[in-house]
């Protein structure tokens, strides 16, 4: 199940929180400030296995950057809230499927242009915020995998 935790948000039934769905091909129109993938994931027992995503931090030139996180074959997540941790930037949102545990995907993207770190978790405790805003530490990870940035695709356009 966790495996698929960011296919969970692709189904109807399935309530995104801090996130919007939308096609891939259709995220909003952005300049890439920075490109990472997906790369040496690993699940909560330390065994590895491949989830293959692509992540962008974007900016319209109106809102603070945000997030796109590009799924092959599945729609891309886009999430425009984010917070300060220390020297990182964290994105968050839930996934509620409704008929089965929340899974939080906690998203890490360092101020110094380091590679980031992504991790999907159904234990998690959650705090209230703003509206649009998850403020969760994860309590035990199902699934991580760090971000390589990617050179000489910044300033594309989206």
């Amino acid at each position: 199940m966790v495996f698929s935790a960011l296919a969970l948000a692709a189904c109807a039934h399935a309530e995104l929180v801090g996130a919007d769905a939308v096609s891939a091909g259709h995220e909003p129109p952005a300049r890439r400030v920075a490109s990472f993938r997906s790369v040496d994931c690993k699940n909560g027992a330390g065994g590895h296995f491949e989830h293959v995503l692509r992540v962008f931090l974007v900016s319209d030139g109106e809102t603070p950057e945000f997030l796109v996180v590009a799924r092959p074959s599945q729609d891309s997540l886009v999430v425009r809230k984010s917070r300060v941790e220390g020297k990182e930037r964290v994105f968050q949102f839930v996934i509620d499927p409704g008929d089965a545990p929340a899974l939080l995907a906690d998203y890490r993207i360092p101020a110094d242009g380091a590679d980031g770190r992504m991790a999907v978790a159904h234990r998690f405790t959650r705090s209230e915020v703003e509206p649009g805003l998850v403020s969760a530490r994860v309590t035990e990870v199902d699934f991580a995998c760090r971000l390589a940035r990617e050179t000489g695709v910044e300033e594309a356009a989206q």
